[in-house]
């Protein structure tokens, strides 16, 4: 019984943010309204091809999205697929690819066979500064030079045609249906279904959830497809 409460607990966990993330508001039946929905038709609408997009076209998004006259870095999390989870450490991840030394070109002879590329000490453009878990959740930062991208990998984004979300927290929240004194967030019933009540040698319990997102500020989101 424990073994199968652990795995219908984590069926019910992964509905919701189903949900959250794929609902269309439908007022004959109630339904939330998700991030790809609310996002790709009043936010920031990007492309993001893996094998095209550069460093600097991507530096461009990013230039737009966090527009300090309206948003900031500070509470945006950036959930992406695996693909482009990888594609992102492959960017910033590796060292020759983030880190270039070479001397100034004043230091240099007129007999030396090799010649510099700029004239920099050094670079960092797009840099992974750390790593962290929030709420249990693996948080890989990257350093740019917008601030601090706050990138979380979701499995949910497999497969479908939405790259990444980026979703500034401060403007979405996750609503309970409360009412007369009644919170309907996650409940659990046991014994809605017995021998007693059914006529049926069996027990069944059932989870229930009845909860929706608010979004606000759709300037301060960004999907990549």
């Amino acid at each position: 019984m424990a073994r199968i409460w652990k795995e219908k607990l984590i069926e019910h966990k992964w509905d919701i943010e189903n949900a959250m993330l794929f609902g269309s508001q439908d007022s004959t039946y109630n339904t939330t309204e998700g991030a790809v929905n609310f996002i790709s038709t009043y936010g920031n609408a990007f492309s993001l091809s893996l094998t095209s997009k550069t460093q600097d076209s991507f530096l461009d998004d990013m230039s737009a999205l966090l527009d300090p006259r309206y948003n900031n870095a500070t509470s945006t999390v950036f959930f992406c697929s695996t693909a482009v989870y990888n594609w992102l450490h492959k960017l910033s991840g590796y060292f020759a690819n983030n880190v270039g030394m070479v001397l100034p070109a004043s230091t240099y002879t007129a007999d030396t066979s090799v010649s510099p590329t700029n004239d920099s000490l050094a670079r960092a453009d797009f840099s992974m500064s750390g790593k962290k878990k929030v709420f249990g959740v693996d948080i890989t930062t990257i350093s740019t030079i917008y601030g601090e991208m706050n990138v979380a990998r979701n499995v949910h984004l497999d497969g479908t045609n939405v790259k990444m979300l980026g979703v500034n927290m401060k403007y979405c929240d996750y609503r309970p249906l409360v009412g007369s004194g009644i919170n309907r967030d996650t409940g659990i019933y046991v014994g809605v279904q017995t021998l007693e009540n059914s006529g049926v040698d069996r027990r069944v319990d059932q989870i229930l959830t009845e909860a929706g997102m608010e979004w606000s500020c759709p300037e301060t989101h960004a999907i990549w497809t």
